[in-house]
């Protein structure tokens, strides 16, 4: 089932000045991501401090996570935000361990996708039902996952639902990247639900 999120409307509250001028007047065509990169890093700095008066008024269903490869005080670059939708009470996926998820993730609303474009899901469609779809399965340290996921994965448990918003650099960087379309400097925004883990070593099992 798919939800809906304070967070992600939060987000499409913040960005809307970014995309009113989109069109070149001498040329006509659409800037589909214009001011990009300056859109995103504010976009993402706007809802950290969001995210962080949430939490010191005591609500539990926001969090900030360090990049799970740092310890102690990171920059604000290093950090996913995550929004919890639901609250799982099973087992926590270690670095080397395998999981079956269910995840959509998009790019911050552009010239044509005023709610963002999806990239990559684990859908097969876009009615994001959970009851029909077949959940993903990958290592945890695959290259399936960015850092922001991986760094979100480690900290959830099975049963967990999330939305997650990762900066670029915990995303795919500075670089374009084709296989999915993503221009570069983009904030990923993913709604991923952890539903297995299996301990490093062991097959995962045919999905029934």
């Amino acid at each position: 089932m798919r939800h809906t999120s304070i967070f992600y409307a939060l987000l499409l509250a913040i960005i809307i000045p970014f995309t009113l001028a989109s069109c070149s007047e001498e040329s006509g065509e659409v800037d589909e991501y214009p001011n990009w990169k300056e859109q995103n890093e504010t976009t993402f700095s706007l809802h950290l401090d969001e995210a962080r008066s949430y939490i010191a008024e005591g609500r539990d269903d926001y969090a900030i996570y360090n990049i799970y490869s740092q310890d102690g005080d990171v920059s604000n670059d290093s950090v996913i935000i995550v929004q919890k939708l639901a609250a799982g009470t099973g087992d926590t996926p270690l670095y080397n361990d395998s999981v079956r998820v269910h995840f959509y993730s998009r790019l911050l609303p552009s010239t044509s996708y005023p709610n963002g474009m999806t990239f990559y899901k684990s859908y097969s469609d876009f009615s994001y039902d959970t009851g029909t779809s077949v959940p993903y399965a990958a290592p945890v340290n695959s290259n399936a996952f960015t850092d922001g996921v991986i760094t979100a994965l480690l900290n959830m448990k099975v049963g967990d639902h999330w939305v997650i918003c990762s900066p670029w650099q915990l995303s795919y960087g500075d670089s374009d990247n084709s296989s999915y379309s993503v221009p570069a400097y983009s904030t990923i925004i993913t709604d991923l639900y952890l539903v297995g883990v299996y301990r490093a070593g062991t097959t995962v099992p045919q999905w029934k």
